[in-house]
């Protein structure tokens, strides 16, 4: 009975472990000094957005270079409304990818949602001023 609790316990470990690895970004596959192009930037997000339904993806028009310019929404409540977000809760902006030469903070920001997404980080909800009496 011991040995087949193990098998299991081994096969279940095997597969956590390879569903991590499935959303490992391209800096952390490579040796620390690459990062994402454009289009494996937008089909990491779409990943994400296809396996977690906290998080949103959705085009929001073109950007300079004649993109798609996408905006990327992580809400651990599975709402996307900005209209009903903001009446109750802050939204917090994060703008990547605005200048050539600047992946860091891409790259940083596609660990933060997949992280957000997994468990790894836990969102935390906080009661705003006007809930408190403050």
């Amino acid at each position: 009975m011991k040995f087949f609790t193990f098998i299991i316990l081994l096969f279940t470990t095997t597969i956590f472990a390879q569903n991590n690895k499935k959303y490992d970004t391209f800096f952390e596959k490579g040796n620390g000094n690459q990062s994402a192009s454009y289009e494996e930037t937008i089909a990491y997000f779409k990943l994400l957005a296809h396996d977690f339904p906290t998080i949103q993806i959705k085009e929001m028009g073109l950007t300079d270079c004649g993109e798609p310019l996408h905006m990327v929404v992580y809400n651990p409540e599975k709402e996307f409304d900005f209209e009903k977000i903001q009446k109750n809760k802050a939204v917090l902006f994060i703008n990547n990818g605005i200048h050539a030469g600047e992946p860091d903070g891409i790259d940083a920001t596609m660990q933060f949602y997949r992280d957000l997404a997994i468990g790894k980080i836990k969102a935390k909800k906080h009661r705003s001023c006007y809930d408190s009496g403050l």
